[in-house]
């Protein structure tokens, strides 16, 4: 089963692809493609999250810097089972008029439990908010969860609101 995500930004003419190959490893690797207009071809910047356990990105923006945020959960990293996730790429020049996306930072959310987010935005700080679930703090159950960071993904607040039964998180 293959899983892919796109977004494309108008402005600069690139393409971002997330894709994630669900095999018994699986593998988060992003795709940041920009026309090559002096060379006609399409140069292409690649970089992999690789974890020995399941990592996956649920939600993808273009950011006020023309970087993008990824937002999901990895079980490679953080403190539990699996923790809320969130990838930061920044826009770079390359030459006169191309631009290519490069990993700038990740950080993760949560506890010994399993902690997702399934949406992120931009805050006007230029922070993000990130929504999901929880089941590491709350009334035990899989709680909504939403967590409010600064510009560089460091925490500055989250708020559980309790539910008392499983109830799918659409955004």
């Amino acid at each position: 089963m293959a899983a892919l995500k796109c977004s494309r930004s108008k402005r600069f003419g690139s393409i971002l692809l997330v894709g994630a190959l669900l095999l018994s490893i699986s593998t988060a690797t992003l795709y940041s493609a920009a026309p090559a207009k002096a060379l006609g071809q399409l140069s292409a910047n690649t970089f992999s999250f690789n974890g020995p356990k399941d990592d996956r990105v649920y939600s993808i923006i273009k950011t006020n810097d023309g970087g993008f945020a990824l937002a999901g959960y990895t079980e490679s990293y953080g403190a539990g089972g699996s923790d809320m996730w969130l990838i930061k790429t920044v826009q770079r020049l390359w030459g006169t008029s191309c631009y290519y996306q490069a990993y700038a930072w990740n950080e993760t959310y949560g506890g010994m439990g399993d902690d997702t987010a399934k949406c992120v935005i931009q805050t006007r700080n230029g922070g993000f908010a990130l929504a999901g679930f929880t089941n590491s703090s709350g009334a035990g159950g899989f709680d909504m969860w939403l967590v409010k960071t600064d510009d560089n993904g460091n925490e500055q607040w989250n708020m559980t609101y309790v539910t008392y039964k499983m109830t799918p998180l659409t955004v």
